[in-house]
């Protein structure tokens, strides 16, 4: 879980490390990995797209990055969000996590 106070925005960051633990599915190699963004669903149950980028990886840990900008965290509550990563083979989710705003 994280916590962001409502209408945060750039300079701040969202930093999410993603490890093998928290995919659905088997383990992966991190640096196959050659995009991430995030798939959040807000607390009125609204679909959002979150890019990311990439600021570390190795095999077993990938560390993604989201600036913030002031349309994204609007109004307090829940926001369950979804790591998406770009693989070779397709794409592969990791988490579900939860923000609280």
């Amino acid at each position: 879980m994280y916590q962001v106070r409502a209408q945060a925005r750039a300079p701040e960051r969202l930093l999410v490390r993603v490890s093998n633990a928290q995919l659905a599915s088997e383990p992966l190699d991190m640096t196959t990995v050659s995009a991430a963004v995030f798939e959040v669903v807000t607390p009125a149950g609204e679909p959002r797209t979150w890019a990311a980028t990439i600021t570390g990886q190795s095999a077993t840990v990938l560390t993604a990055e989201h600036v913030w900008s002031i349309d994204d965290v609007w109004a307090p509550g829940t926001y369950r969000l979804n790591i998406m990563l770009t693989v070779p083979d397709g794409t592969r989710r990791a988490g579900p996590t939860v923000l609280n705003v």
